[in-house]
């Protein structure tokens, strides 16, 4: 959650007598007193029944129960991805490494669903120390970089594979894919590490409290915006496009010899990876657009209802942009027959799998 001055002030301004105390002016003049007293001094029972429509039911269900599912299909999913690509290609194409680094990115985002389930939970106490507001979600912010970043090469490599399938090879060579996949990574740790620094960890009567407060750190803040936006709508954009490109191209993937017309076999690593990135435009788009017009044109100032109406709808939002993390080991099983034989013969390595596919067969 982040917190400015013009948030803070209206958050304490008399909006329909949703504050019960008169004297609030006198603790506005310091910014940790400040964020005292919007942990402290709400008239609950307002809040309460405030919190207790639908939109915010929704909201509690999604994180208090789905959210853990995901999390076991994620992980389950991902290793599962991760187990079989390590063991299965002893010497990695471009592909394969672009694949290994999207399971990972995704596994890391499943920090996300386990943190908001517990928290929401109560299984995380609410009295987190520094170290903790700093840590807590580092690797579900490197992943949620980490994994845009990783489809966008995905998409631009594919893209290559259906246009000029025969310079494919030469331009995404094992060494450029090993440079590409640590550029990525290099590129989410910095933007991690900078979100961790920008943290504030602040106490409050009933424990602590985990804020970004914008004008401690005015210049960080502005770089670690400018980076989001980059990340998320860029990286977006371009595997909208590349999307685009790689449908149309599939679709006119014929040649004429001779008077005949000769399809061209679309390769299942090329399909099972374009449902990827199209299941990551169909759920991410939502979001992308909803921070668009709260970037641009959502007004500065709000009440304490209009912010909480925000959080929720934010919230849920971006639970769905995460399913795409979640879906792809499906969509390899359903796709790609390559998977399929090299998850065959990842599980057949295993003694207790042998026997129990020799007993079936």
């Amino acid at each position: 959650m982040s917190l400015n001055n013009t948030t803070i002030e209206n958050f304490l301004a008399d909006d329909e007598g949703f504050y019960a105390d008169d004297d609030r002016e006198a603790n506005t003049t310091d910014l940790t007193s400040t964020v005292l007293v919007f942990h402290t001094r709400y008239n609950w029972d307002v809040l309460l029944a405030f919190l207790e429509e639908l939109r915010f039911k929704v909201g509690r269900f999604l994180w208090e129960r789905l959210s853990i599912a995901f999390a076991i299909i994620s992980v389950i999913g991902n290793g599962f991805i991760i187990a079989v690509l390590a063991k299965g290609n002893k010497h990695f194409c471009s592909t394969s490494l672009f694949i290994l680094s999207l399971a990972l990115a995704d596994l890391f985002v499943t920090g996300y669903y386990i943190e908001g389930f517990f928290y929401n939970n109560g299984y995380i106490l609410n009295s987190y120390n520094s170290l903790d507001c700093k840590l807590r979600l580092f690797l579900s912010v490197l992943g949620y970089d980490a994994s845009p970043l990783t489809l966008t090469l995905i998409s631009i490599e594919r893209v290559c594979c259906v246009v000029v399938p025969h310079k494919v090879k030469n331009m995404f060579t094992r060494k450029v894919a090993i440079f590409l996949v640590l550029a990525v990574w290099t590129i989410s740790l910095a933007d991690t590490v900078l979100f961790a620094y920008i943290k504030r960890h602040l106490r409050t009567a009933s424990g602590g409290v985990c804020v970004i407060i914008p004008i401690e750190t005015p210049v960080t803040y502005m770089i670690k915006t400018v980076i989001d936006v980059i990340l998320k709508n860029v990286g977006w954009l371009v595997n909208v496009i590349c999307t685009i490109i790689i449908i149309r191209s599939l679709l006119h993937n014929s040649v004429v010899r001779k008077g005949k017309s000769v399809k061209t076999p679309v390769k299942s690593v090329t399909l099972s990876l374009l449902t990827v990135n199209i299941v990551y435009v169909l759920f991410v788009t939502p979001m992308v657009m909803y921070d668009g017009y709260n970037l641009l044109f959502a007004p500065r100032h709000v009440s304490i209802f209009e912010f909480y109406n925000h959080v929720i709808e934010h919230a849920i939002l971006k639970f769905f942009s995460h399913i795409n993390n979640v879906l792809n080991i499906f969509i390899y099983f359903l796709l790609g027959a390559k998977f399929r034989q090299e998850s065959k013969e990842f599980l057949l390595s295993f003694k207790v799998f042998r026997m129990c596919h020799h007993k079936i067969t």
